[in-house]
């Protein structure tokens, strides 16, 4: 089970404005990467929230793309780092930095699989963001919860499934078992000693 991970500060929330211009949105992006690259900026058909990066948010996220990231190293997963690259798409009026991404397999223009870990609620549908950009795999953390969901391209929305399908035999229940950041150097080795010894029965 997933350890519970206790917050070092108080989350601060995030700023909605209404009624922001696609050109306006790629205008503050251009002007808060620069000086202020600890926000977030999300965009959805005219709104945009801007949100600060806690250290719990920063700890958790990058916790998820290791154990991921080992992973796929010891399963000779072809993983491409993509980061927290903004990804865009004027036509359907939605943006936004995902926490981590990855291409599987070779590069592309949108990530096959995002990290998303939200402290504070109330904001904007991120859901509804990545439909739109049509990544298809979401790792999504919230209320001390790890889930997977997976774009059904037929009905084009998310659902709940058991494992990755881009990391073939990882669920969440697993990479939950060993996401505690207060004791991260020892999760990393216990996962790594786990996957090894999974294989060697495999």
């Amino acid at each position: 089970m997933m350890q519970q991970l206790q917050s070092q500060t108080h989350p601060t929330p995030g700023v909605i404005l209404h009624d922001i211009s696609w050109q306006e949105y790629e205008r503050l992006l251009e002007i808060l990467s620069d000086k202020n690259p600890g926000l977030h900026l999300n965009y959805l058909a005219g709104v945009l929230e801007i949100m600060p990066r806690s250290s719990e948010h920063e700890q958790i996220k990058k916790m998820i793309a290791r154990l991921l990231e080992i992973y796929a190293l010891e399963r000779g997963i072809a993983l491409y780092s993509c980061g927290s690259t903004t990804l865009r798409n004027q036509s359907n009026q939605r943006g936004l930095e995902p926490d981590e991404s990855y291409c599987i397999g070779t590069r592309k223009l949108i990530p096959d699989v995002a990290v998303e870990v939200i402290v504070t609620s109330g904001g904007l549908n991120r859901l509804e963001i990545y439909r739109g950009l049509g990544v298809m795999e979401l790792w999504q953390w919230q209320n001390q919860q790890l889930t997977i969901q997976f774009l059904n391209t037929s009905q084009m929305t998310y659902e709940l499934t058991n494992e990755s399908r881009f990391f073939s035999g990882l669920s969440a229940s697993i990479v939950s078992n060993y996401l505690n950041p207060n004791q991260e150097p020892q999760m990393l080795s216990a996962f790594r000693r786990f996957l090894q010894q999974s294989q060697g029965h495999d």
